[in-house]
């Protein structure tokens, strides 16, 4: 949690705006990021291929200080890209009206919710 903490910090988070649109496409790769902390920290932990590949098990298992410093920092910097992608702001249809590009890159406290138009926002 500290190093994802200070990867966001360092990223200039809370004072920063959303980040453009292409960002979106940073979940995937920290989902990417994620999953393969999660696979490192199941063969360092568990049981995991020592059924199927017992020399990478067994050289992971020695490796005490090298492998959870890998797995804790895939995990943050997964974690933190898939945070900056969902804060991005979102592409636009060619169609959207106007009252629609003015509700979709949120408001302070909205949830990004676009409106019909016409519609008015009941408070």
């Amino acid at each position: 949690v500290a190093v994802l903490l200070l990867f966001l910090r360092l990223l200039g988070l809370p004072h920063v705006s959303a980040p453009p649109a292409r960002w979106r496409a940073a979940r995937l790769l920290g989902t990417v990021l994620v999953l393969a902390a999660a696979v490192l920290h199941g063969v360092e932990q568990g049981r995991w291929l020592e059924e199927y590949a017992p020399g990478v098990a067994e050289r992971v298992k020695r490796e005490v200080v090298l492998v959870p410093a890998l797995y804790q920092a895939l995990l943050a910097s997964g974690l933190a890209l898939i945070c900056e992608g969902c804060r991005a702001r979102r592409r636009l249809p060619p169609d959207a009206s106007e009252v629609d590009a003015a509700i979709v890159p949120r408001s302070r406290g909205s949830l990004g919710v676009v409106l019909p138009a016409g519609q008015a926002e009941e408070v």
